[in-house]
């Protein structure tokens, strides 16, 4: 239950304008918020570490990287073959302020919770400083020591803004430039789309709109 700062009337949970006094009651944000972010980062790496496994059990044809070398060239000749250019997520002053300080993450996580008007919810993590960043529909929520080791450079040129709501499969294969392996999720049902052994993790819900976007960076042999 919610408890109106204003007039202290009582309101459901699910309220978000007092009953009484019509004042806007702030979202109660739970003490495991910042846990629940931490799990589902710890999920994903369990699905990567999975998805390696699989992938070098299975003997998969390595990818081919080189072209990303040139990715300049290849989105002239995208827009010169008529192939359609992306729409991109607009960054918030917050995360420009992030990126201006810190440069981009070495690793991120974008979830879109459909059960909040499909609130976007940011998880940005810099390895060489052992933090963590949330934000909130790209307002800044909170940071958190986050060690996850020594990160390689990415040979994928993708930003958090490159990654928007409900993007279908092929939107997501056009952003990467390759196809993914698709998989679904036995417990859940859910699609699960794979690039380059799990660097790149794409999840879509039942109507294959894109839910949870995750990039992590090969970690480096380095200590």
């Amino acid at each position: 239950m919610k408890k109106c700062p204003e007039c202290l009337a009582i309101n459901e949970d699910s309220s978000v304008f007092c009953n009484k006094c019509g004042q806007k009651l702030r979202t109660v944000r739970s003490n495991s918020f910042r846990n629940f972010i931490i799990s589902i980062i710890s999920i994903m790496s369990i699905i990567v570490i999975g998805a390696i496994i699989y992938f070098v059990l299975a003997n998969f044809a390595q990818i081919d990287f080189s072209s990303f070398l040139n990715k300049g060239q290849e989105s002239a000749d995208a827009e010169n073959s008529g192939t359609a250019i992306l729409s991109k997520e607009e960054l918030s002053a917050d995360q420009t302020r992030v990126i201006s300080l810190f440069g981009y993450p070495d690793q991120f996580m974008i979830i879109f919770d459909e059960s909040y008007e499909n609130k976007r919810i940011d998880t940005w993590i810099y390895f060489d400083m052992e933090a963590l960043f949330i934000f909130e529909n790209g307002t800044y929520d909170s940071s958190e020591q986050y060690y996850g080791g020594k990160s390689q450079e990415s040979e994928y040129e993708v930003l958090p803004q490159d990654f928007m709501y409900a993007m279908t499969p092929l939107e997501v294969e056009t952003l990467i430039g390759y196809d993914g392996t698709e998989s679904i999720d036995e417990s859940t049902g859910l699609n699960i789309l794979t690039f380059g052994g799990g660097e790149i993790i794409c999840i879509f819900n039942p109507d294959n709109e894109l839910i949870i976007a995750s990039k992590q960076n090969k970690l480096s042999d380095e200590t």
